[in-house]
């Protein structure tokens, strides 16, 4: 069920422009915005927290 509300996020958000510097980046913005909102949901507090729910998660 987590699953099917993770592809909504990412459908949701494909399409956000990102005005990035090519070649400055490690990570798709899409990546981070996602991990950003699901570390939200989860309650994760602080930089510290949300890196580790990305361990977690795989991401």
């Amino acid at each position: 069920m987590g699953e099917v509300k993770i592809k909504g996020l990412i459908e949701r958000f494909a399409d956000l422009p990102g005005k990035r510097v090519v070649g400055r980046t490690a990570h798709d913005l899409l990546d981070i915005v996602v991990t950003a909102l699901c570390a939200v949901m989860s309650r994760a507090q602080g930089q510290g927290r949300s890196i580790k729910f990305c361990v977690i998660a795989g991401r």
